[in-house]
């Protein structure tokens, strides 16, 4: 009875039986000249540059909202609505991919410095583990919010759960022991959130290309058997299989970068040319292998993307060169005498156990993976070209002291950083 007087009582057009501008009025309002367009029975704002009325909105108000009709399953239409315009800040800060950054030493710092800009316009999130109160304040200087964690609490790792689907690990093992349970119990805090979230983390883990062992100079890729001889090179070892053993469980799809001695133009082994350190003689030199720092934090950034889940990859540049001519190399460049060569057993006792260890392996790595999967193109695929643009840079700038140049030795991989 109440839909019937309702209908009657609406039969004038002006309204139809759900309370809706009837057909008359649908009808007046597109006779009218200028009138706003309309869609739906809702009002849809004209832009000015067409002829409608300039927007009135204060700062801060709500973005206009433009109406449409669009089709959806089964035939029918729906209206749609989307905010004119762009996307709000707030929904772009919501959406923007999320990076983790476990130990930012020397390479995590390279690493946001390349991410810079993309960290200034808001394209990605960063968040940096590191104790070191220097580097945290570095850190967020770029843009990035720090972490001061200890990876050997037990519950610290815990904190890391949920924060971001992609990291790049870069922190150390420790100084003890055959295995590596820090980095277990970050696996731990991620394989929780891909619990509760079904998708698994992909990281970008640094290793050491130690784990193959004495290769007799012969030239291996990463199909050959590891065969790690020292401790340090036995926790690494362990790190990939605790990395391999999440792959199988989908907590996390990791690409392993096997990286050699870092070096960089700010971290060349002048110290050790002024101290006098000898080397091996030419017979019982042994090869050794390279990688730039700034070619380590792209290839980093690049594996999160490009690597495949579980793959092994040498992050080592194109250099063939043994160790001694490495030194010569270094100080022809600096202008500093060359080292003495020693056989082996003479040079025993004149360096440290960690130099003789390095001094006791050679080998030979490929970097095809690197290049054709990853497809990096090194900044320097040599350490001749780093040398030279060291030396370059010293012609420029007459009477700057060396110092400002080079004034670390190179480190392996597992010296290279600290969370």
């Amino acid at each position: 009875m109440r839909m019937t007087i309702r209908a009657l009582r609406d039969s004038d057009g002006t309204t139809n039986a759900y309370g809706r501008p009837g057909a008359a009025v649908r009808r007046r309002r597109q006779a009218s000249p200028g009138g706003a367009r309309r869609s739906g029975g809702r009002r849809a704002v004209r832009p000015a540059s067409l002829g409608g009325r300039p927007s009135t909105a204060r700062p801060g108000a709500l973005p206009v909202v433009r109406f449409a009709r669009v089709a959806s399953h089964g035939g029918a239409t729906r209206t749609a609505c989307r905010p004119q315009g762009s996307a709000s800040a707030n929904g772009r800060l919501l959406r923007r991919p999320r990076l983790l950054i476990v130990g930012c030493g020397d390479v995590g710092m390279r690493v946001l410095r390349k991410l810079a800009p993309r960290l200034a316009d808001g394209r990605l999130a960063v968040h940096a583990v590191t104790r070191d109160e220097s580097r945290q304040s570095v850190a967020r200087a770029l843009g990035a919010q720090t972490l001061a964690l200890d990876l050997d609490a037990r519950q610290a790792p815990s904190r890391l759960a949920g924060l971001a689907r992609r990291a790049v690990y870069l922190a150390p093992t420790p100084p003890d022991g055959e295995d590596d349970p820090r980095l277990g119990r970050v696996i731990a805090a991620c394989a929780s959130s891909c619990s509760a979230t079904g998708k698994p983390a992909r990281w970008a883990w640094v290793g050491s290309t130690g784990v193959y062992g004495d290769c007799q100079g012969l030239e291996v890729d990463e199909t050959h058997t590891i065969a790690p001889t020292t401790k340090r090179a036995r926790r690494r070892a362990a790190a990939e299989l605790r990395l391999r053993a999440a792959a199988r469980r989908g907590a996390l799809y990791a690409t392993i970068l096997r990286a050699p001695g870092i070096y960089g133009q700010d971290r060349l082994p002048v110290e050790r040319l002024r101290q006098g350190l000898p080397a091996l003689s030419p017979a019982d030199d042994t090869y050794t292998n390279h990688i730039h720092a700034d070619d380590l934090a792209s290839i980093c950034w690049i594996a999160l993307f490009r690597g495949r889940p579980g793959r092994v990859v040498n992050a080592v540049d194109n250099t063939r060169l043994k160790m001694g001519d490495w030194f010569d190399r270094v100080a022809d460049t600096f202008a500093l005498p060359r080292p003495e060569r020693l056989q082996r057993e003479l040079l025993a006792g004149r360096v440290s156990p960690q130099m003789l260890s390095f001094m006791n392996e050679s080998r030979l790595l490929s970097n095809r993976r690197l290049l054709r999967e990853l497809r990096v193109q090194l900044r320097w695929p040599t350490v001749d070209a780093a040398l030279a643009a060291v030396l370059e840079s010293r012609r420029r700038s007459t009477g700057r002291p060396l110092d400002q140049f080079a004034n670390t030795d190179s480190a392996p991989t597992d010296a290279e950083s600290r969370s």
